[in-house]
């Protein structure tokens, strides 16, 4: 299709750098989704870490409620209250972790997909700059 440019040309040259880039932005980028997707398995394991802390939580809300019908001494509620604020002291920080992890996710995946625009961008031009120099080429005389 275009005649080859000659190995040292400073066109091959400027060429050979964006496809480095583009394959370095292409590797960042899956590198960020291996990142996107470590970091949804630790949501779904602190998720479940709440589900087990909410059953628990259940489990001691019945176990408070027998205690409390046999008419055992109040004890038992100071320490529902207590784990209850354990519980929510745990929420709020695996509710924080996950927005922090998402945040830093999204913030990377933005990045990359600017960097590989810019270089898709420059791709093109560069394609440009060849193609114009091919018919230069062939309509120069002798050629």
């Amino acid at each position: 299709m275009f005649e080859q440019e000659p190995p040292n040309s400073p066109v091959s040259g400027e060429l050979e750098r964006l496809r480095s880039r583009l394959e370095a932005a292409e590797r960042q980028l899956a590198e960020a989704k291996r990142d996107l997707k470590e970091a949804e398995e630790q949501i779904a394991a602190l998720s479940r870490l709440l589900a087990d802390g909410r059953d628990r939580e259940a489990a001691l809300k019945q176990a408070l409620a027998r205690e409390t019908s046999a008419l055992r001494p109040p004890p038992a509620s100071a320490d529902l209250r207590s784990l209850r604020a354990e519980l929510e002291q745990l929420e709020a920080g695996a509710a924080r972790g996950r927005a922090a992890l998402l945040s830093a996710a999204e913030d990377r995946a933005r990045l990359l997909a600017a960097e590989l625009e810019e270089l898709r961008r420059d791709n093109q031009n560069l394609a440009q700059q060849l193609r114009r120099q091919g018919a230069a080429v062939k309509a120069a005389p002798g050629s």
